[in-house]
């Protein structure tokens, strides 16, 4: 029985494990020392981490016996780790952001985002025979073309932007949030230290001039969607490339 599992990240943490094989306690450990923990449970086999540090894409290998060497077309493996005794109890193994790794994938914890992969697309489930198996992971190399491709012919058409347009996205939404953030707060501020004064006076202006700020707290509330939506966008770098 051998399952290969490719997955890919535009920079973010991946992490693979069946969460019956995870501690009791692992969504209040994991929220003191995630990275401690994570590592402990690398070293017993029952829980994977790593990065590309960038865009790029891993093969997980799951086998009962010694697995052949395969890699799909166009890329360049590179195995990375390699454990002959990974536990997956349930045999429900997740692929998702380490941010998600919770007791209950699903349903997240306190320290993932609220509401877990029931609300975010940011991974997902193999069903593999449950037991104790060799798990080798390999990093995968291609040109930008190839990846281009590859990418383009796994994603729902509705999907299917390219890495560069996402990046030009990304950097609009989070460079507009913080412009419009730091004149509309500014702007804001100096008003109200303003009006403060006037009204400590008694200068009659201090009645008049209230019309702005509505338009402050307007751009105030415009820059903090963008920045959300440039996080939303973020997130949404990683895409599961298949079977």
């Amino acid at each position: 029985m051998i399952h290969h599992v490719t997955a890919g990240t535009d920079g973010a943490t991946l992490a693979l494990f069946d969460p019956a094989a995870l501690p009791p306690d692992f969504d209040s450990r994991f929220a003191e020392d995630p990275v401690g923990l994570a590592g402990a449970l690398q070293n017993e086999g029952r829980f994977w981490f790593g990065g590309t540090g960038g865009d790029g894409s891993y093969q997980f290998t799951i086998a009962e016996d010694e697995p052949p060497p395969t890699a799909p077309a166009g890329a360049v493996p590179t195995e990375i780790f390699r454990h002959d005794n990974f536990q997956i109890p349930s045999g429900k193994l997740f692929i998702a952001g380490m941010e998600y790794a919770a007791n209950d994938p699903m349903q997240g914890s306190d320290c993932t985002p609220k509401g877990g992969l029931s609300a975010f697309a940011m991974g997902r489930s193999v069903e593999v025979r449950p037991g104790v198996h060799r798990l080798v992971v390999t990093q995968l190399e291609y040109d930008e073309d190839e990846r281009s491709a590859v990418v383009g012919s796994v994603l729902p058409p509705g999907r299917r932007v390219t890495r560069g347009l996402h990046q030009m996205l990304l950097v609009i939404c989070y460079l507009l949030a913080f412009v419009l953030g730091g004149i509309g707060g500014l702007a804001f501020v100096i008003a109200l230290l303003g009006k403060l004064i006037q009204g400590l006076v008694g200068d009659p202006l201090f009645a008049v001039g209230w019309h702005a700020f509505p338009w402050f707290a307007g751009a105030l509330l415009l820059a903090g969607a963008l920045f959300a939506a440039a996080q939303a966008l973020n997130r949404l770098g990683w895409h599961s490339l298949g079977e």
